[in-house]
């Protein structure tokens, strides 16, 4: 037999005892439940429901991420967070061996689900403040009336590139989420009075050229959207303070 296929033996009984919800989620990302209703309390190991993809191969079983939640003792919720999922991709939840012919076996399909557009970002990066290893970026915050996607927002990530080399990736949380002690990393734009976030790049190379771009993050596990414009500069370079010092110890 494929074990790949579903198997021509089913057990209508257990159908109705299996329900399944499944949440809105962002692209590649399956979240849902299954609830098993018994008909008397028993025993039950944490696989005792499984979930599969695309076919009933056994590579593709999955198993919930934690022990069910008991909604009785004849009520059992089993809630599965599937990764790196093809968002065509069928989903079953079913109980049992379905190629083993002495094991009682049972399953649903899931119903089809949306999922959010991950947040583009086209505002480029501002330069607010260049040194000789350090650059000051700022940039807009995520706006829904010009921008596509779908909020909320919960933060940004900076990526900065030394020509092919990754040179920092760091995510950074917008104004409303920094501690009010901590208002270094806001800024008011003197063009637009929203507050704007803003990342100190240190630990650079004098006079070295860097570019810089930013991609909004919205709420959810793999929420990041497209990285936008980058802005180019290029630090300072030439005698500084701290090389001046050293000079004149040598002397």
């Amino acid at each position: 037999m494929d074990r790949g296929k579903l198997p021509n033996r089913l057990l209508p009984l257990l159908l109705y005892r299996l329900q399944s919800a499944r949440e809105k989620t962002n692209p590649d990302i399956a979240i849902f439940s299954c609830v098993i209703s018994l008909d008397s309390p028993t025993n039950y190991e944490p696989d005792f429901v499984k979930a599969t993809t695309e076919d009933f191969s056994i590579d593709n079983w999955k198993t919930a991420k934690g022990p069910p939640q008991i909604f009785s003792s004849t009520l059992l919720n089993f809630i599965f967070n599937i990764q790196d999922f093809s968002d065509d991709s069928p989903i079953y939840c079913f109980i049992g061996d379905p190629f083993n012919k002495s094991s009682e076996f049972g399953y649903i399909r899931l119903a089809s689900a949306a999922f959010y557009v991950l947040p583009s970002f086209s505002g480029v990066p501002e330069l607010l403040e260049l040194g000789y290893h350090h650059a000051a970026i700022g940039w807009r915050q995520w706006d829904s009336s010009s921008e596509t996607g779908d909020g909320p927002i919960v933060g940004y990530k900076i990526y900065v590139r030394s020509g092919s080399n990754a040179v920092l990736a760091k995510e950074v949380p917008p104004p409303s989420m920094v501690p009010i002690t901590d208002r270094s990393v806001l800024k008011r734009s003197a063009e637009n009075a929203n507050e704007m976030v803003m990342y100190n790049v240190s630990g650079l190379e004098a006079g070295s050229t860097y570019s810089v771009q930013i991609a909004a993050i919205r709420d959810g596990i793999n929420g990041e959207g497209e990285q936008g414009p980058a802005l180019t500069f290029t630090t300072k370079q030439g005698w500084h303070l701290k090389e001046m010092k050293c000079k004149i110890r040598v002397i």
